[in-house]
């Protein structure tokens, strides 16, 4: 997948921001349709792109959830959420890659 366009954002919070945008793939039929449309995929295979969407945005809210609870935990412990939440985010992309 290549990046054909992006913009500039000015935030007081990227995080926030960045979590605000990434909230929309826990939405399992904009995530179905979006795959299905990207990949080109007949509508009988629904029921499993749909399936794969609800596991993409689940990956997406325990990302969320370590990244929030990084923030809360002393500084030994925090590498260790960082690193699930990006393992999370990164499980979410291959989801999103997948044909269903």
């Amino acid at each position: 997948m290549q990046i054909v366009n992006a913009i500039s954002v000015r935030s007081s919070s990227p995080n926030d921001f960045a979590w605000r945008e990434l909230r929309r793939f826990q939405n399992a039929d904009f995530v179905t349709t979006q795959i299905m449309n990207l990949k080109g995929i007949d509508k009988k295979h629904y029921q499993n792109v749909q399936k794969q969407a609800r596991q993409l945005g689940l990956c997406l809210s325990l990302a969320q959830d370590y990244f929030a609870a990084a923030s809360q935990v002393s500084l030994v412990t925090k590498p260790v959420l960082l690193y699930y939440a990006t393992m999370h985010l990164a499980l979410s992309e291959i989801l999103f890659k997948q044909l269903g």
